[in-house]
Formats: structure tokens, sequence, C-alpha cells
């Protein structure tokens, strides 16, 4: 009768906490729900709804990252490096629950990731017309219009500038009718890392450093210092070590 409860996603706190209550008496006479519980899309996951920002509780139907879905055990990488270093650089350019459909300066698309990499390139460039758009705004498929914080028009978990995404995707191997979710970012960063010089596999180095945070790259991690970066990089290291999707 729980599991049906629990399956049922039409059902509320209240109507689980009274069948509960009508359970054999060789169950805890009371059984207290949490009355500010929140049931994700999937209906197979309750999360309270204290760890959720408003944003979340006010628009439900987004596709926020999921609990432990930035973590780096949960990152694109073939090692605990590539890993490590992909959520350095991810820690450094957006973030929050939405990082991964977030614009430049903050506003929140979630269009976005059900848009190709064309289309993305195209919302920052071009109106539907097809003629240039003012710099700073752009139209998404859909009409919706959109501000950026700055003229760089960068977008998503790693910021990228469209130019350098398209650049990425090359580099990658990855049509650009490919769609911008949050694993086609991890995928286009490692890429972009290794085609600017970098090789993440060799851990924290000085060269690594120095690659990742140049002009061409990421600006987060240029503003960090050097010890900033050797200590993020071994704390995601663990990380990326102690989580379940690690082979």
């Amino acid at each position: 009768m729980l599991r049906a409860y629990l399956n049922d996603s039409n059902t509320n706190p209240e109507d689980l906490q009274l069948a509960l209550n009508n359970m054999p008496v060789s169950l805890p006479a009371q059984i207290n729900i949490p009355q500010n519980i929140f049931r994700e899309l999937s209906g197979t996951q309750l999360v309270n709804n204290n760890n959720r920002t408003q944003q979340q509780i006010d628009n439900p139907t987004w596709p926020w990252l999921r609990p432990g879905e930035d973590k780096a055990y949960n990152l694109a990488g073939e090692t605990l490096n590539h890993k490590a270093g992909l959520a350095v650089i991810n820690s450094t350019e957006s973030g929050g629950p939405g990082k991964h459909f977030k614009l430049v300066g903050g506003e929140l698309e979630p269009e976005l990731l059900d848009m190709s990499l064309q289309e993305v390139y195209n919302m920052a460039y071009y109106n539907p017309d097809g003629s240039k758009s003012r710099i700073g705004t752009g139209t998404t498929p859909s009409g919706k219009k959109v501000i950026y914080g700055a003229s760089s028009h960068a977008v998503g978990a790693y910021q990228f500038h469209p130019g350098t995404m398209l650049l990425a995707a090359e580099a990658a191997g990855i049509p650009l009718t490919t769609k911008f979710t949050y694993k086609v970012q991890q995928e286009l960063a490692l890429a972009w890392a290794k085609e600017l010089g970098a090789r993440l596999e060799e851990g924290p180095t000085r060269r690594n450093f120095q690659i990742l945070g140049s002009g061409g790259a990421w600006e987060g991690v240029g503003k960090m210092t050097y010890q900033e970066f050797v200590d993020a990089w071994h704390r995601y290291q663990q990380e990326a070590a102690s989580g379940p999707n690690w082979t």
C-alpha cells in the first residue's frame, strides 16, 4: 500500500499521512510525514523543499540539476583527474541548480537545453529573420527574447562564448545538430581544454593552471591563485573517487 502511494504522482502528503495512520497496529501508532516535501518530476524521489531555491519552488517543471548531478563523480571524463579538472572549471564559471541553462549575467533560460549547438550560436547573433541581432540580446527558437549580461553572449555551466563552443564541438567531433545538454556541455569543456593544450590526466600542474585560466579558456580559473587551484583539484579528485559512478 505504501509503495502504491509513493509511486502515485498524484499523492499528496496529507493522503500519505492518512494511509500510514490507518495501517495495521503492528506499525507505530502515528507516523508523521513532513509537510514540506517536494516530489521530483520522475515521481520516485522526495526532496525537502528547504534545500531548494525560491526559483525552483516557483518553477518546478524547469530542468533543474538533480541532487548530486554536478558532483565530480557524475561528471564526464576518463580518469579521476579529468573529472576533477572539469569540476574545478565548473565551480568557477556558473553556479546554482540552473547553471547549465544560465546566460552570462544570470538570466535562466530552460529552452537552452533543448536547442542545438547551432541554435545556441544563432540565438546570440541573429534575429529569426536572419538579420544580425543587437549585442547583448537574443531570440530563442520559440521566439522568446533573452538578455545577456555582457557582450560576450556566454552560456551554460562552462559559460562558453558561442564561437568558442563551435570550435570545441569541431574538436570533439560533435555535430552542430546536437542538443546543448549538461552532458554535452561537459564534453565540450573537456574537448576545449585538450584543444588548448591542457593535459588534465596529469593533474593540477602549473601548466594546466596557466592554460585553463588563459584568455581563451575560463576567466574563473584565471582569478584563482595556483594554490587555490591545486587545493580545489585535490578536493574534487577525492569527490570523484568517492562516488558511485566511478569504475
